[in-house]
């Protein structure tokens, strides 16, 4: 059994090329395998210090079966299966009776990275930023990516995605907040040595010297072309991820000067201001805008509403995502009665 494997855990906000850069750092480096995210301490990593004691063996195999939960009720469930039994004595194996659900997120993690001959896994699941220190406590094999986009693109792409929210102002916010997460994650002393940040933008038009930068900085060998046993990543109907199979479009930033409207670009800017600027992403007003009275109300009305029609016309489009949000909504339920 393999003790050491280097993995990796990546800090971002959804729609920043996250899974284009999963997909292509897998296809680059040596054992380094994909695997669909499970999103578990975004699901069961708040609720931890609620659960009790795991020294409690039910209680601890209570909690590895919602962690099953949250790899098979998914909008990409993992094809491999667990029992928990099995888990909980590979559990053993690795960290003894030192119960945590980090750990557990490993352990699941290099089980379905063994079962497809690779000893070391890619994780990009939703909020790693609030845990990121914890990682790195726990797990010494881990290495992180810091990986961002411009906070105008960012907006744009969450305002096409089905059932997403349709607010540019909500939206900054949110870049805002998740940004600032992962800039101070990074800054701490026991992840600052032990992470890689780049920009989306830098990515896509460097992909070739960014996988090597990353592979070489964290110690990582490159895959051998000529192996043709090298995995690929399953073309999984699902809409995040079908266009991780195509060639890389160089150009494909920037594209909020086409279609954002200025109103929402001034507001973007405005929530954003210094944490893009730090960042190095140029504005296109001189000096910080303001937000007005009708940005707040009579815009997060209209969008409200369009979000909701949008949500209707999609609802019978696109079936993975109501699946996703109703299964884990079950889960959430089920832990709220459980843990509260």
């Amino acid at each position: 059994m393999v003790r050491d494997p280097r993995s990796i855990y990546l800090l971002s906000s959804e729609r920043s090329g996250s899974n284009l850069l999963r997909h292509r750092l897998c296809q680059y480096a040596d054992n380094m395998c994909s695997v669909p995210p499970a999103h578990i301490l975004r699901t069961l990593g708040y609720w931890e210090p609620l659960m009790g004691s795991f020294s409690n063996n039910d209680k601890w195999h209570k909690t590895i079966k919602y962690a099953l939960r949250c790899c098979y009720e998914r909008a990409v469930p993992w094809e491999i299966e667990f029992t928990s039994e099995y888990i909980s004595k590979i559990y053993t194996d690795y960290y003894g009776d030192n119960r945590t659900i980090v750990r557990l997120t490993d352990v699941l993690y290099r089980e379905y990275a063994a079962q497809k001959g690779f000893s070391g896994y890619f994780c990009k699941e939703i909020c790693l930023f609030d845990f990121a220190e914890s990682i790195a406590h726990q797990l010494p094999h881990v290495r992180f990516i810091h990986l961002y986009r411009d906070p105008r693109d960012y907006v744009l792409s969450q305002q096409t995605r089905p059932f997403g929210n349709q607010s540019a102002l909500d939206l900054a916010n949110l870049w805002l907040k998740e940004c600032n997460s992962c800039l101070k994650a990074t800054n701490s002393p026991i992840v600052w040595d032990r992470s890689f940040s780049l920009s989306y933008e830098q990515f896509l038009q460097q992909e070739g010297l960014m996988l090597k930068k990353i592979v070489n900085n964290f110690g990582m060998d490159s895959q051998d072309t000529t192996d043709k046993t090298k995995q690929d990543i399953p073309e999984y109907n699902f809409h995040e991820l079908k266009n991780v199979h195509r060639p890389t479009i160089k150009t494909n930033f920037k594209k909020y000067q086409n279609v954002m409207n200025k109103c929402e670009i001034r507001m973007v800017e405005s929530v954003c201001w210094n944490t893009m600027r730090f960042l190095g992403y140029s504005t296109e007003y001189q000096q910080r805008p303001s937000i007005v009275w009708s940005d707040k109300y009579l815009y997060q009305f209209i969008k409200y509403i369009k979000t909701m029609l949008r949500n209707k016309i999609n609802r019978f489009k696109l079936r993975n995502e109501p699946i996703n949000r109703r299964s884990t909504q079950v889960l959430v339920a089920e832990l709220t009665k459980n843990y509260r």
